[in-house]
């Protein structure tokens, strides 16, 4: 309505303005009006200033100390724990959301990084601080592909059970937290705005707009691919295929070469190929609990078309130099990676675009975007004794950076400061509002690894999809059950 509005008041004022200078600037200083006006509507409806959340106005905790653990070894501090102003837009917003839930509800924030956390240690050191009883921390964030292995061992409350969670709440991810529970009323993990290491680990493709266009004609043809839905695997294989060119003529390809389609490893970069297809691997059953079933003709086809394209000629899978180096050189048309790999092509000549992973075929309904294991995850363990004001600072927390800080990040750091022209936010607001995980893939490291078992695939060359999930079936159901049998005695 605000659009037609706008659209005869235009319409109006060109008409009355006709041709003359004074009614011509007339007609430019109402146009500017509207517009103005228009904006500042649209800025009003999605200003996130004004979400109130659910806490009392009263709850006062008396200068508690509320201490949060954080993995760091992807240096995630700007991100959490930031002591002071400094400038930067984002690292300030984090300042003040901290500072502001802090004197809301009377309480001080304590951090601990620890360096020393990844994806590979973080399960030995949180374990470490429950089993010796250590009751220092009220809060673990560490890596997915860790805690997931240690979460049957009763380390962790449910936070279904905890007061003043409203997971209700927009600053909540509920797609993500309902395909890392099990069962219906099991919420061991937590994430929302206040990890914003979510969107940050999201995988996605990056293209180069300037070779693109010298193929097309159009940078923003592939954009207009993927908002009408036709961007598939079968056409990242064909432009891949029609972009390289060997450039030393040795006959082979390599990264003197100008490339298709760029990826550092077979492994990691399957992932969220696994996933973009939408396939069905594991679905809830009548009681609330996950069951699996990886036998998906679906699959079989989608491990083909992914062979094709890491294999054809012109694709590199496993590049002696630094991908992001390769691709910035503007000799490469599709990169796999993540959203945190943008900063390093700001001093890129050729425009870049970033694009969500494509599906299988046509007959797919919506494209399905993936994060990495190594995003954090927040965790209440069973050692706090501050469990009561729990729910209360952690929802504060998560309503505070999404209100202020998710703004700041998304608009300044990641929208302005990585991505080229409208088209490419539009495009980033695409693959945010796409992205999750999948109860096979994060529970892989103890489901036999089953979520990943297209890795090996595409490593090996081997089509043979159905006699490789066959082999994990009995050892992953197994597992399964084991895990929900933890789950119900915990």
């Amino acid at each position: 309505m605000k659009k037609i509005i706008f659209a005869w008041l235009l319409i109006f004022c060109l008409l009355f303005a006709g041709c003359g200078g004074a009614a011509g600037d007339a007609a430019d200083a109402d146009t500017s009006a509207v517009e103005q006006t228009t904006a500042a509507e649209t800025e009003a409806e999605t200003d996130r200033s004004s979400i109130k959340d659910s806490l009392p106005d009263n709850l006062d905790f008396e200068r508690r100390t509320f201490n949060i653990f954080y993995s760091n070894g992807y240096n995630w501090t700007s991100f959490i724990d930031v002591r002071e102003q400094t400038g930067d837009v984002v690292e300030d917003a984090v300042y003040t959301a901290n500072q502001t839930v802090s004197e809301r509800l009377n309480v001080n924030l304590g951090f601990k990084a620890e360096d020393k956390g990844d994806w590979s240690t973080i399960s030995k050191i949180v374990s470490t601080y429950i089993l010796a009883g250590d009751t220092t921390y009220d809060l673990f964030m560490g890596e997915q592909y860790g805690l997931v292995q240690i979460v049957s061992n009763g380390y962790f409350l449910n936070a279904n059970e905890l007061d003043y969670f409203d997971f209700e709440q927009p600053w909540w991810n509920q797609d993500f937290m309902e395909n890392l529970s099990i069962g219906k009323d099991i919420r061991y993990f937590i994430t929302g705005d206040y990890n914003l290491t979510t969107l940050n680990m999201a995988f996605v493709l990056y293209y180069n707009r300037a070779l693109y266009e010298k193929y097309y004609g159009d940078a923003d043809g592939l954009y207009k691919e993927v908002f009408d839905g036709r961007w598939d695997l079968d056409m990242l294989r064909k432009i891949a295929k029609e972009a390289f060119i060997d450039l030393d003529n040795n006959g082979k390809t390599t990264e003197a070469d100008q490339l298709g389609f760029l990826a550092y490893l077979t492994y990691s970069t399957v992932d969220p190929f696994m996933y973009c297809a939408d396939i069905p691997y594991a679905v809830r059953d009548e009681n609330g609990y996950f069951t699996i079933n990886m036998n998906q003709e679906r699959a079989t086809t989608l491990v083909e078309k992914l062979i094709d394209i890491y294999y054809q000629e012109g694709s590199c899978c496993n590049p002696k130099e630094s991908i992001f180096q390769t691709f910035a050189s503007g000799n490469v048309m599709f990169l796999s990676g993540r959203f945190d790999g943008a900063e390093n092509f700001r001093e890129m000549s050729d425009d870049f675009g970033i694009l969500p992973h494509p599906k299988l075929d046509d007959t797919q309904n919506k494209y399905s975007g993936m994060v990495a294991d190594c995003v954090l995850l927040c965790a209440i363990p069973v050692t706090s004794l501050n469990t009561d004001i729990a729910g209360a600072v952690i929802e504060a927390l998560n309503a505070e950076t999404y209100r202020y800080v998710t703004p700041a990040w998304y608009e300044t750091a990641l929208k302005i400061k990585y991505s080229r022209g409208s088209s490419t936010s539009e495009m980033i607001d695409l693959i945010r509002d796409s992205i999750t995980t999948n109860f096979i893939f994060a529970y892989s490291p103890v489901l036999a690894n089953v979520g990943q078992v297209m890795r090996d695939l595409v490593t090996k060359k081997s089509t043979d999809y159905m006699s490789a999930v066959a082999k994990l079936e009995k050892r992953t159901e197994t597992a399964l059950q084991k895990l929900i049998a933890a789950f119900e005695s915990n």
